[in-house]
C-alpha cells in the first residue's frame, strides 16, 4: 500500500520503479495506490509503459475510512520519500507512515527528514537510501516472502507508533 500526494518529494515513480522491479522477481505483488497530485498523469503513464495495469491500482483521492480499510487489507506499507531536488521541499514526519504503523504494517522507506525517527531499519521496517529504488525492490521482495517478519517489523510498528506517537503520548509531551 502506498498512500500519499504524488508530488516530486514523496517520488511516486521511484516507488513505482521500486515495485516494478520487485515485480520482476515476485510477480504476484499488488500495490494499492491512493492519492493524487501534480505527478499523476506520469503515475498514470508510467504504469501503462510498463504493464503493470493488473499489478497497481490507483484509487485517486480517497476519504479517511477508505484508506483505514485498505491498511486494514494490506500487507506492507511503502513510500519513496526524497529532497525534492528543485525546490528543496522535503518532508517532515509523514503521517501516512505513523498511521502505517499504527495498522501494524512493516514500513519500506527512505532515510528522509524526520522518517528514521518512526521507522527503525531492521525494526519496524526497512529503509533506503534517496533514490535507490534497486534496494527499495530489493526489500520488497523480502517482505513479500517472508510473513514472519512482516509480522514481526509490524508489531514492533505498532508499538513503536504507541509508545512515540499516540495521541496521549503527544498530550503528554504538550
Amino acid at each position: 500500500l502506498a498512500v500519499g500526494r504524488m508530488v516530486s518529494k514523496k517520488a511516486p515513480l521511484l516507488m513505482l520503479d521500486a515495485f516494478r522491479r520487485a515485480t520482476e522477481i515476485y510477480p504476484h505483488l499488488h500495490l494499492d495506490y491512493v492519492g493524487t497530485g501534480d505527478l499523476f498523469q506520469s503515475v498514470q503513464k508510467f504504469v501503462r509503459d510498463y504493464n503493470l495495469e493488473q499489478k497497481v491500482t490507483l484509487h485517486g483521492s480517497q476519504p479517511n475510512q477508505m484508506v483505514k480499510q485498505l491498511m486494514k487489507e494490506a500487507d506492507i506499507f511503502v513510500q519513496h520519500s526524497i529532497t525534492d531536488p528543485e525546490t528543496g521541499d522535503e518532508e517532515g514526519l509523514p503521517v501516512a507512515i505513523v498511521e502505517a504503523m499504527a495498522y501494524s504494517l512493516p514500513i519500506i522507506s527512505t532515510y528522509h527528514a524526520g522518517i528514521p525517527e518512526a521507522v527503525k531499519h531492521d525494526e519496524t521496517g526497512l529503509l533506503v537510501e534517496e533514490g535507490n529504488s534497486k534496494k527499495m525492490a530489493e526489500h520488497l521482495v523480502t517482505l513479500a516472502h517472508n510473513a514472519d517478519l512482516r509480522h514481526q517489523m509490524g508489531q514492533a510498528a505498532w508499538r513503536r507508533a504507541q509508545s512515540h506517537f499516540s495521541w496521549q503520548v503527544e498530550a503528554e509531551k504538550l
